[in-house]
């Protein structure tokens, strides 16, 4: 009984703060971070300022909340959701397109966190060095498969293809009024023409 009741507070945490972050990503989109309360977060998730505070001690902790967020998206996504699919391309192709999906949705949302989190100690852990980790292991998955040139070096293929985001993603700052659909196009002819040039001998475009 008390392991089942532990659970149902468990639960009850995660939901709580899962709230919470949705609500701060809906209002720093809405009305940007500096004009964001933490009153109206609390009160948009529907938890006391208390119950805030328990989860986030300051509104800038929100921002690493979020990133972390955005990592365990990405792992779920090609550890649970892509499980059936066996070629590592295909899994690196959806995982950039998601992130970059994120990010055109939440434009300014997006420039703040990669703006907080990006400038920090160098001991602290990025979110962009955590997605570098995880596009290093299919990368070096799909060199054995011959989907990308044994002879590349791994990092240097992941630091290019996330070079590649960051190059979209200024472009899609810039054009602020840009639509979705054109971004997201956009990105993908980006992301093509990476994979044409580092293809090994199975790699297969579709």
């Amino acid at each position: 009984m008390a392991s089942t009741e532990l659970s149902r507070r468990e639960r009850k945490k995660l939901e709580s703060k899962a709230r919470i972050l949705k609500a701060a990503r809906a209002l720093f989109q809405e009305k940007d971070y500096d004009n964001t309360s933490i009153g109206e977060i609390a009160e948009k998730a529907d938890v006391s300022k208390s119950t805030f505070f328990n989860y986030f001690p300051t509104k800038e902790s929100l921002l690493d909340g979020i990133a972390a967020d955005e990592i365990e998206e990405i792992k779920y996504l090609i550890e649970a959701d892509l499980v059936g699919v066996e070629s590592p391309v295909e899994k690196i192709q959806i995982a950039l397109k998601h992130f970059a999906e994120d990010s055109i949705s939440f434009l300014r949302l997006t420039r703040r966190v990669i703006w907080f989190t990006v400038f920090k100690d160098e001991n602290y852990p990025m979110p962009i060095k955590e997605i570098e980790d995880i596009l290093l292991v299919l990368i070096e998955e799909a060199q054995k498969k011959g989907e990308i040139l044994g002879e590349l070096n791994p990092e240097n293929v992941a630091k290019s293809l996330l070079g590649m985001y960051f190059a979209a993603f200024f472009k899609w700052m810039k054009n602020g009024n840009i639509s979705i659909s054109t971004s997201e196009i956009q990105f993908e002819l980006f992301l093509n023409m990476i994979f044409k040039g580092i293809a090994g001998p199975n790699y297969k475009n579709k």
